[in-house]
């Protein structure tokens, strides 16, 4: 098939575009990847796609220590290849990590390997998120996101009280979509005065947050 120019969506730049799977393929173990139908496509540039191969690798490792994958088994032995092949990922988990007593659903006590993520490694996940942010933001509006706005992840236990309702209360109402055979769920709200909010929830226990906002905002009239 012919390569197609037009617009990249995750960048806006007028290049050759490839299919990019957004949230990345790399998630789901080949072993399962018949069970999940359709995986999520955006239309991205060479250099959008390719350059996050690291970072999806690392993201993957994220999602399999972490991620409450109905598949976690399959999960856990392609995370375990990834990690054998990568040593620098190898040696970021064994700096970072300890052997500690859990606790497991059945109640019994077992040995688990804990995880304190570095920071300079939260960044690039944060990093990876956003680039499905992106891809979501124009499949919802058809538009691409930094050509008009600005993206931040932000937490929401440690907003205000009153700010904290309004998200909550926006959620609540909002409109949830799911792909990837309901393995991701997000959802876009508009709160505070004209901010958009998105949620990304994968695998049900992982979350998070980013404000979507004009990049003119800071000379916004107080």
């Amino acid at each position: 098939m012919a390569a197609r120019e037009g617009k990249c969506q995750i960048c806006g730049e007028l290049k050759t575009l490839t299919r990019d799977h957004l949230p990345q393929q790399a998630l789901y173990p080949k072993t399962i990847r018949h069970f999940v139908k359709n995986f999520n496509v955006v239309q991205a540039c060479v250099e959008c796609n390719n350059s996050a191969k690291v970072v999806d690798e690392l993201l993957k490792v994220f999602v399999g220590l972490v991620g409450d994958a109905p598949w976690k088994e399959e999960l856990n032995k392609s995370v375990d290849s990834t990690i054998n092949k990568n040593a620098r990922i190898a040696r970021m988990i064994e700096d970072n990590s300890r052997v500690e007593d859990l606790k497991a659903k059945d109640g019994a006590t077992v040995k688990g390997r804990v995880l304190k993520w570095p920071k300079g490694k939260t960044d690039d996940l944060i990093q990876a998120f956003e680039r499905i942010v992106k891809g979501l933001y124009f499949q919802r509006f058809g538009e691409v996101l930094v050509e008009t706005h600005e993206l931040s992840v932000f937490y929401p236990n440690v907003i205000h009280p009153d700010l904290y309702k309004e998200l909550d209360d926006a959620l609540m109402a909002g409109d949830w979509q799911s792909i990837n055979q309901g393995t991701v769920n997000y959802c876009f709200v508009h709160i505070n005065h004209g901010d958009t909010v998105c949620v990304i929830n994968l695998y049900e226990n992982i979350e998070f947050c980013f404000c979507i906002r004009p990049k003119n905002w800071r000379n916004r009239s107080e």
